[in-house]
């Protein structure tokens, strides 16, 4: 056989007489697989081919044990390795897609007419190829780019494999052959066909290069099919030559690794709509698929086939990754068209062939039938089939409820009140931590709170989208609990641990415990952070404590006890970073578990060294959190005064009885007697429970009662005497409470695989009214959950009070003033201090509403006590002239909130007493303005700006005494330095006087001014003033900036904070997570 790459013979003489054009040169391209049999069953086909001019090429291993098998079986054959093929370590010969594989063939041939691409399960009868080629060459009418033959199954010769084929407008492949369709030549007849087959297909060799070949990212029938689409929109013709015939073997070679067949076909119809189609065409039929794919996805899941939904879903995301190369190809199309898609749609069958398969299957007799009388065809037989699929349905279940139960505040948004504040952009809250000037209250230098660093932090991953991380924050607790109540009951072994049932029972129970949307309620984001973050906690504490080991990862790999320690300590770390309770809580956690192991092991005389080793350990990992947070405990300068700031300040009106603690009513949801049935479920294990199980139970229940001890203790008022430096806050209970509900949960785990246990101890009666006690008790807990859930707010307000206090909020623009806010801690949309009045909470927040910057508890500065005596005098009715008292401290407004939302919508009431009222109202410089009922709102007449310089002298010693406010008046003050940047940096002109900033003085201020007559520029030092203040004496007018410059104690505390943390995170992912392998392998797969 005569090789096309042996280039063009030499023309004959003139003299000599005409001979025949010789035939058009073929060069078969065989892609061999990994079994040999194969290869040689096309191979030896070939060989016996009558075609004149075939050459061969086989891609496999040239240098392997193929390569020389074929250079014995057929000496003229090229062997080449395809591009594709690459030698790695330890995985030997690893295959590229068909696309490639074929393109790499074609460029290694030269001088070809014909390219004949052959799987290698085809053996062609010895005159397919000269047919192929006779009918390509001889046609009538438009020239042949593709011609196919008939393949008929090897084994019996007769049963027809591939006729080739049409498509629909979506680019599915329809056969002409049906399937186990007998050959008795009713397809004999070559014609025009809008596909060939996909085994073998002969391809003229320009217009391959013309169309750019095959694509190399697609695979199988979507490869054929995109390249049979292109080469027709050259203006060739796709033919199928029935008189060519050959057989095909039954492939068994093993599926390869990597996205299945499905996916690379949904992949293939997407990329070649989007190259071959024109915008006319295009859009409609994107819109089609698109379509078709989400019902698909959606009745995928429903029927449990989740692979099914994930090929479509990730063949969607592939190829929105991939967009850019195919516009590219798509631009390439636009250059070879010489076929409108009018013309191609005759050889293409309209609409879409497998919703027609699908109905005409549905609508006829045996598919009705089996429909109507076949269960495992039904959807809730699918889902019975397999055990598994009830867990997705009752996660689907339990997303559903939440969902739906928040839809008004997931499409609405969250209002920014209680502690749900609004968030700044993520340069102003890293800034709030790393510029070394905190502006809550009256200002105080100093690094800001950790929250604030790990929020901007955040906030610059999500590139800016700060608003994307405020519904992070929020509903990601709400997800985070359900999901680590799942992963707790996961350990323990098949005997001792919790069952499938069990774990869906906790799923459930802590799904619809009533504390997440009491909190979502009330806006308590600490409230939400232990419920999303305490299941994980205890999972983390059992495992180093010993009492819950973890499941062998599927690779065999093993997390050291170093790495489970550090995780603990950072998960503490920044959960304490907004709760420091939190610690506290997980140190009692610890406690309990060692403490049910001591006393499992005596009895059976065990070693004690392990339970008591893993509470130390439990003990480092507090202590170590602590430390990640020792640099922000020096700004308070002693435990006291942290434990005095941090446990004060947000105490409720309404303290809690301990019927409430237990049934969880922290606010509107708990108050029916059915919310006992987390207590009931809880309860069944212990009295049926024996051995593993019985013990599993004993460790939530000790768990639950360590969060139920410090929440009754808080509420009570003991906490007062255990604790003599700080009177903890009764919101903290509801904090505790959320251990309370993970141990009960934990323990309600083990009821199913109990009762299911043919060896318990509890007769066969007792077991049954147990049975039939749990499902009471776990559809006690769902019904009232599920029926609040109604209203689709959870009772939360729909609206804050932005809308209503637009005018304390001057944008940005104009001197700078603050907002004074008093109300009920729970009410107030910042974090206040207690003054001490009516139970009223005091803050401050910087020009308008405030964000979560005021949202820490932050150490008290001098100005701030002599804040709050100021307000204490004010309401006493001591003073009429409260304006001129306030006005020393920049504030403009004052805010009385009686309402946690405006009266237009749901909220908490907390009206301030009446004395308090008429105290305000009878101030002669504070003017009332109006405002909606749920708020109170004052002018004071008497303010000047927190940067106001005066023309008349200022006495140094002026206001030491807070008389000489009341009988000054400074409202001649011109405010100045209004290009407010940041808390550090403030622009703007001043002239000759005195410049008095309303913030605690700190000499790391300055007061730079330039010059136009003099290069330079001056610095001007504060000196105190009012007796907490600032003051600046410019010697000159001029641009000036007021610039505040960190010091060398805030930075050394920063640095060090910084590297404890990077320190803890090191230690934490030293090596891999299970979840991490699976993310990793999740997007290998979408990406290829």
């Amino acid at each position: 056989m005569s090789s096309p790459t042996l280039g063009e013979q030499p023309s004959p003489a003139a003299s000599e007489p005409a001979v025949p054009a010789p035939a058009p040169a073929v060069a078969a391209i065989v892609t061999t697989g990994s079994q040999w049999s194969d290869a040689e069953f096309t191979l030896r086909a070939l060989a016996a081919q009558d075609y004149p001019r075939l050459a061969v090429l086989v891609l496999c291993d040239a240098e392997g044990e193929q390569g020389l098998r074929v250079r014995e079986l057929l000496p003229t054959a090229a062997v080449a390795d395809p591009v594709s093929f690459r030698r790695s370590r330890g995985r030997g010969m690893q295959r590229g897609r068909m696309g490639a594989v074929n393109n790499r063939g074609a460029s290694l041939v030269r001088g070809a007419d014909y390219l004949l691409f052959l799987s290698d399960r085809v053996a062609l009868a010895s005159d397919a190829i000269s047919i192929l080629v006779d009918d390509a060459e001889n046609v009538p009418g438009r020239i042949v780019g593709v011609a196919g033959p008939k393949l008929l199954d090897a084994s019996d010769g007769l049963t027809l494999r591939d006729l080739g084929g049409t498509a629909d407008r979506l680019g599915v492949r329809i056969p002409v052959a049906g399937q186990d369709e007998l050959d008795q030549e009713q397809h004999d007849e070559a014609r025009d066909l809008f596909v060939a087959p996909t085994e073998a297909m002969l391809v003229r060799e320009d217009i391959f290069r013309i169309v750019g070949g095959f694509d190399p990212a697609l695979e199988g029938d979507g490869a054929v099919v995109d390249l049979c689409w292109r080469i027709q929109l050259s203006g060739a013709r796709v033919r199928v030559v029935p008189s060519a015939t050959g057989t095909v073997q039954s492939d068994t070679a093993p599926a390869a690794h990597g996205p299945s067949a499905r996916q690379h076909e949904h992949r293939a119809r997407l990329r070649t709509m989007a190259k071959c189609y024109g915008w006319v065409h295009l859009l409609p039929a994107v819109i089609l698929a698109a379509v078709l794919a989400a019902g698909e996805v959606v009745l995928a899941a429903l029927r449990g086939r989740f692979a099914q939904a994930s090929d479509v879903a990730l063949a969607w995301l592939w190829n929105a990754r991939h967009l850019g190369g195919t516009f590219a190809l798509r631009g390439a199309a636009k250059r070879y068209r010489r076929v409108r898609d009018a013309d191609l749609r005759r050889l293409q069958q309209g609409g879409s062939v497998r919703v027609a398969d699908w109905f005409r299957y549905r609508l006829s007799p045996e598919g009705g039938l089996a429909a109507r009388t076949t269960i495992d065809e039904s959807i809730l037989g699918t889902w019975r089939r397999n055990a598994h699929r009830t867990v997705w349905v009752v996660w689907l279940g339990v997303l559903g409820l939440i969902a739906f139960g928040s839809r008004h505040l997931l499409t609405g948004g969250v209002g920014a009140y209680g502690q749900f504040a609004h968030f700044p952009d993520a340069g102003t809250m890293l800034g709030a931590y790393l510029d070394g000037w905190r502006d809550s209250g009256v200002g105080a230098a100093g690094i800001g709170p950790p929250a604030m660093g790990l929020l901007g932090l955040a906030g610059a991953v999500l590139l800016g989208g700060v608003g994307l991380l405020r519904n992070i924050a929020i509903w990601g607790l709400v997800l985070a609990g359900p999901v680590g109540m799942w992963r707790l009951c996961a350990t323990g072994s098949s005997e001792d641990g919790p069952s499938r049932n069990g774990r869906l029972v906790a799923l459930v129970l802590y799904a619809v415990c009533p504390l997440p949307y009491n909190a979502l309620a009330a806006g308590r984001w600490d409230v939400l952070l232990a419920y999303g973050t305490a299941p994980a906690i205890v999972l983390l504490t059992s495992r180093l404590v010993g009492t819950s080991a973890a499941r062998p990862p599927r690779d065999g790999s093993r997390r050291g006890t170093a790495a489970r320690l550090a995780s603990l300590a950072l998960l503490l770390a920044v959960v304490a970073a907004f709760e420091p309770f939190i610690v506290v809580l997980a140190a009692a956690a610890g406690v309990a578990l060692a403490l049910v192991e001591l006393v499992r092991r005596a009895p059976r005389r065990e070693p004690l060294g392990a339970p008591v080793a893993g509470l130390l350990r439990v003990a480092v990992a507090v202590a170590l959190a602590a430390v990640a947070h020792l640099p922000w405990l020096f700004e308070f300068g002693s435990l006291r005064a942290f434990l005095e700031v941090s446990l004060g300040g947000r105490t409720s009106s309404t303290p809690l009885s301990l019927g409430e603690l237990l049934r969880f009513q922290t606010g509107p949801l708990g108050d029916l007697p059915l919310s006992w049935g987390l207590l009931a479920a809880a309860a069944v294990p212990l009295l049926v429970g024996s051995g593993g199980r019985l013990w599993l139970a004993v460790r939530g229940w000790l768990v639950a009662l360590a969060g139920f001890a410090f929440a009754w203790v808080i509420v009570a008022g003991w906490a007062d005497q255990l604790v003599s430096s700080a009177t903890p806050e009764l919101s903290l209970a509801e904090v505790s409470l959320a251990f309370g509900a993970v141990g009960l949960c934990w323990a309600a785990a083990a009821g199913p695989a109990t009762l299911a246990t043919a060896d318990s101890d509890a007769p066969p009666r007792i077991r049954s009214a147990m049975v039939l006690l749990s499902g009471i008790a776990v559809g006690a807990m769902v019904l009232p959950t599920a029926w609040a859930s109604i209203d689709g707010d959870w009772s939360a307000p729909s609206f804050d009070h932005r809308v209503p206090l637009g005018l304390v909020d001057d944008r940005d623009v104009g001197p700078d003033y603050r907002v004074l806010w008093l109300g009920a801690p729970e009410v107030l949309p910042l974090r206040g201090s207690d003054l001490g009045v009516e139970g009223l909470a005091m803050g401050m927040s910087v020009r308008g509403y405030p964000d979560i910057r005021h949202s820490w508890a932050t150490p008290q500065a001098p100005g701030d006590e002599r804040l709050a005596n100021a307000v204490r005098v004010g309401l006493a009715g001591d003073t009429l002239r409260l304006g001129r008292l306030l006005g020393s401290f920049g504030v403009r407004y004052v805010v009385v909130v009686e309402r946690s939302g405006p009266s237009y919508t749901d909220g908490w009431d907390r009206p301030v007493s009446a004395a308090v009222s008429e105290a305000l109202a009878s101030q002669i410089d504070l003017r009332p303005l109006a405002a909606d009922p749920s708020v109170q709102v004052f002018r004071n007449e008497a303010w000047w700006s927190s940067r106001s310089q005066f023309s008349r002298p200022i006495p140094a010693g002026f206001a030491a005494d807070p008389v000489d406010l009341v009988v000054s008046d400074l409202t001649d003050g011109i405010g100045v330095l209004i290009d407010y940047r940041s808390a550090t940096s403030q622009f703007g002109p001043v002239g000759a006087g005195t410049v008095l900033v309303a913030d605690s003085y700190d000499p790391g201020w300055r007061l730079h001014i330039d010059n136009a007559d003099n290069a330079g520029a001056a610095a001007v030092e504060p000196a105190p003033a009012l007796g907490w203040a600032m003051r600046f004496d410019p010697p000159q007018a001029g641009q000036a900036e007021l610039r505040f410059e960190r010091s060398a104690v805030v930075s050394n505390r920063i640095a060090a904070q910084v590297l404890i943390w990077l320190a803890l995170i090191w230690v934490a992912i030293g090596q891999p997570t299970p979840l991490a392998d699976r993310l990793a392998a999740l997007m290998k797969r979408s990406t290829r």
